[in-house]
């Protein structure tokens, strides 16, 4: 057991504390995801849903995986991985560490948004409006 630096604050907090006792960060260490691979498999794996199965969320891993002959969950893969690289440090183990809330997105103050105003949601449904539309196309 060791003394690390906070990546926000910068005072040295130990090495097993999930967050900092300073400004509250959670340092992610404990939850052993790594930001860098999840953006490696939302690149390269992202259509089988690899991504969402490393960052511990199953049901979008199967949904993935049972849509990955469409392609859509390729696409969306590739967005997941822009979205991984534009997120903090803080963001990013905030958002494994939370679970199911970590689907949700927040506003500036931390709050979910409204159901309606959730764009992975709007995506899905998208992509299932899709699906279905393309399905039912005369050949």
């Amino acid at each position: 057991m060791g003394l690390v630096i906070c990546a926000e604050c910068g005072k040295e907090v130990s090495s097993v504390a999930q967050r900092c006792p300073n400004c509250g960060f959670t340092t992610g260490t404990y939850s052993g995801k790594s930001k860098g691979l999840a953006i490696v498999f939302a690149l390269f794996l992202g259509g089988l849903g690899i991504h969402k199965f490393y960052l511990g969320k199953t049901g979008l891993g199967f949904l993935y995986l049972i849509f990955c002959w469409t392609f859509i969950p390729a696409i969306l893969g590739v967005i997941d991985a822009i979205v991984l690289a534009t997120k903090s440090e803080r963001e990013f183990s905030g958002a494994v560490q939370s679970g199911i809330a970590s689907n949700l997105s927040v506003n500036q103050k931390g709050e979910a948004l409204p159901i309606f105003k959730q764009p992975a949601l709007w995506a899905v449904i998208a992509g299932v409006i899709l699906l279905i539309v393309g399905l039912n196309l005369p050949r």
